[in-house]
C-alpha cells in the first residue's frame, strides 16, 4: 500500500543518490579540469594574430591582499592588452595604489579612470561605464579587485574564447589566504560545495559569477552595452544569460582566480552569502527552493530517513557514514583545486567545515525571508525580476501601515473632524485596508509578477539563421550576426510595453475604493498611501 511515509521515502532516496552520483561526477571533473589544463603551448598565437583585450578592473576601498591582486594584472604573459582600473572619485585609497603600480610598469598599457556615470543603482556597473567607454579592444575581461591570476591565465582564456560559437569565459574563484575563522568558513563554502555545484550547473545552463568574465562588446551591444545593467544587482549573471541566449556557449578554462579573503569575520560571511541567496530568490527561484536539499545535513537526514524506512538501517549509522562520505569528498574537491586549505591546518579546515554546513539550512532560511542586501556598505532592496532600488526609497509592508497609520491617527486626533466623520475614517480604513490586501494577494497568486531580468534575458531554446556571415573570420574574432526565428528581441519589447500599461488589480480595487483614477506606473506602496489621503480627506 502507498502512503505519504513512503512516498517520502523514495523521494528521499532518490534525492540522496542522485546527490551521491553527482557528488563523484563533479570531483571527477573538477580534478580533471583544474589539474590537466591545456599546455600553453598549444594555446599561443603569433603576436599579430593576438587579439587585443581590454582588462576592466573597478575599485573601490582597499581588499583584502589588494597590491599583490592587482600586481597580477601587469605580470599577465600576452602580447597586447590594456588595463583600466576605475575608481569613482580621487579620494579613493585604491586610486593611490594603482599609481604606484601604473610607475613601478611603465611598460604595461595601463590608466586609471576617475569617476562614474550612473546607469542604475548597481554600483559596479556605474563604476565601470567610463572604462568600459574608454577600451580600445573588442574583447573585454572584467576582473574584481580582490582575485588575482596568474601569468598564462589570459592566454588560455582567449584561445577558448576563439573557439566555435563561444561567448564567454568565466572564471572558478578560489578562496585563499584566509586570516580568520570566518574567512575559513567562507573558503569552505567557496573551495567545496560551490565547486561542486558551480561546475555541474554551468555546463548544463548559463550560471555566471562576476569574479573573472570575459566575452566581447557586440554581445551586449543588442541590448544597449553594458550600461544597460546598471538596474539590476546581479550584473554578472544576466550579462552571462543574455550571451547564452544569444546562442553562444560558455566556457569555465583550467585556470582559476584566487579570491584574497582577509580576516573577516563570521557575520561576514552570513551577510555576503545572505546577498547572494536573496538575488538568486528574485532571478533563480528554482534553484533557491532546491538548494536545502542538497546540502549536506538535510541530505543526509532525510536520505537516512528513507534508507531507514525502506531498508530498516540504522538512521544514525547512515548519517554518520554520509557525513564522512561527503567530507571525503570535500576534502578531494579541495586539494583539488587548492590543497593548502587542509594541509597547513586541518583542524580549522574541520571545524570551518563544520560550522558552514550546519549553519547553512538556518542561514538559506533566513535570507529567502528578507530583501535587504548590503554592496560595499551601502544598503538596498530587491525588488522582483532581480532590479534594486536604495533603501531609503523603499516603502514595505511595515512602513505602508505606519504611513496609513499616521493618517489615520492625525484624522481621529484632529478637531476638524466630527465623531460621525471619525467613525467613517475608521471604517473605510478597515474595509479598505482588507479588501486592498486581498486585490494584492489575489494578483500575486494568478497575476505573478513582472520580471525583468527575464523579459532581458528570458531561459528559452532559440533558433537562430545566419545573415550574411556565413563563417567566422580567420581567428574568430568578430560576431555572428543572428536573427531570433521567433523575433524574441520583438516579443521582449512587446511584454515590457504590455507590463507598462496593464493595470494591476490592486489598482482597480483602489480605484473603486476612492473614486479616484490612478494612472502611470505606480507602485502599491504609491496607491495605498494615496488611498488612505483619500479616505482622511472624506
Amino acid at each position: 500500500m502507498i502512503t505519504l511515509y513512503s512516498v517520502f521515502a523514495v523521494a528521499g532516496m532518490a534525492l540522496w543518490l542522485f546527490m551521491f552520483v553527482l557528488g563523484i561526477v563533479s570531483t571527477l571533473i573538477c580534478y580533471y579540469r583544474y589539474n590537466h589544463k591545456p599546455a600553453i603551448e598549444t594555446c599561443l598565437l603569433s603576436d599579430e594574430d593576438s587579439p587585443g583585450v581590454s582588462i576592466l578592473r573597478p575599485l573601490k576601498g582597499v581588499d583584502a591582499n589588494l597590491r599583490d591582486n592587482l600586481t597580477s594584472s601587469f605580470l599577465l604573459l600576452y602580447p597586447k592588452f590594456e588595463i583600466l582600473f576605475s575608481v569613482a572619485n580621487n579620494l579613493d585609497p585604491a586610486a593611490d595604489v594603482v599609481r604606484d603600480l601604473i610607475s613601478e610598469f611603465p611598460n604595461v598599457d595601463a590608466k586609471l579612470v576617475v569617476g562614474e556615470s550612473y546607469a542604475g543603482v548597481n554600483p559596479k556597473v556605474n563604476n565601470m561605464v567610463k572604462s568600459y567607454s574608454q577600451s580600445k579592444y573588442e574583447i573585454v575581461w572584467i576582473m574584481d579587485s580582490n582575485v588575482a591570476v596568474t601569468p598564462h591565465t589570459l592566454t588560455r582564456a582567449v584561445h577558448h574564447l576563439l573557439e566555435s560559437n563561444v561567448g564567454l569565459i568565466h572564471h572558478l574563484p578560489i578562496g585563499v589566504l584566509p586570516k580568520s575563522l570566518g574567512a575559513s568558513v567562507e573558503q569552505i563554502y567557496l573551495n567545496t560545495s560551490h565547486v561542486k555545484m558551480y561546475t555541474i550547473i554551468s555546463m548544463l545552463i548559463s550560471c555566471v559569477i562576476g569574479k573573472s568574465n570575459m566575452f566581447r562588446k557586440c554581445e551586449l551591444e543588442r541590448v544597449g552595452g553594458l550600461a544597460h545593467f546598471g538596474k539590476f544587482m546581479s550584473e554578472d549573471n544576466l550579462i552571462g544569460r543574455t550571451i547564452w541566449n544569444n546562442g553562444k556557449l560558455h566556457v569555465v578554462p583550467g585556470d582559476v582566480v584566487y579570491q584574497s579573503l582577509g580576516n573577516e569575520g563570521v557575520s561576514h560571511f552570513f551577510k555576503r552569502k545572505a546577498r547572494w541567496t536573496r538575488i538568486r530568490k528574485f532571478t533563480d527561484l528554482d534553484g533557491v527552493i532546491v538548494e536545502p536539499f542538497i546540502e549536506c545535513f538535510v541530505n543526509g537526514i532525510w536520505g537516512g530517513y528513507a534508507f531507514s524506512y525502506l531498508f530498516g538501517i540504522a538512521w544514525h549509522w547512515f548519517f554518520i557514514g554520509h557525513v564522512v562520505y561527503w567530507f571525503s569528498l570535500d576534502m578531494v574537491l579541495s586539494y583539488s583545486v587548492d590543497s593548502r586549505m587542509f594541509r597547513e591546518n586541518f583542524p580549522k579546515f574541520v571545524a570551518a567545515w563544520f560550522i558552514r554546513e550546519a549553519t547553512a539550512l538556518p542561514l538559506h532560511l533566513y535570507a529567502v525571508a528578507g530583501s535587504r542586501v548590503e554592496w560595499r556598505g551601502a544598503p538596498y532592496r530587491l525588488q522582483p525580476g532581480g532590479t534594486v532600488i536604495p533603501e531609503d526609497e523603499f516603502v514595505g509592508v511595515v512602513k505602508s501601515i505606519r504611513i496609513a497609520g499616521s493618517l489615520i491617527a492625525n484624522a481621529l486626533t484632529s478637531q476638524n473632524h466630527s465623531v460621525v466623520s471619525k467613525m467613517r475614517i475608521c471604517a473605510l480604513s478597515i474595509s479598505g485596508a482588507a479588501l486592498f490586501g486581498l486585490a494584492v494577494g489575489l494578483e500575486l497568486f494568478f497575476g505573478g509578477s513582472s520580471d525583468a531580468a527575464a523579459e532581458l534575458a528570458p531561459v528559452r531554446i532559440n533558433v537562430f539563421k545566419k545573415d550574411s556571415l556565413d563563417r567566422p573570420g580567420s581567428i574568430g574574432r568578430e560576431c555572428y550576426s543572428r536573427a531570433r526565428k521567433d523575433s524574441a528581441l520583438e516579443l521582449m519589447e512587446e511584454t515590457g510595453k504590455k507590463n507598462a500599461t496593464k493595470k494591476k488589480l490592486w489598482v482597480y480595487m483602489a480605484q473603486f475604493i476612492t473614486g479616484t483614477p490612478f494612472d502611470g506606473p505606480l507602485t502599491a506602496a504609491d496607491v495605498w498611501k494615496v488611498m488612505f489621503e483619500r479616505f482622511v480627506e472624506g
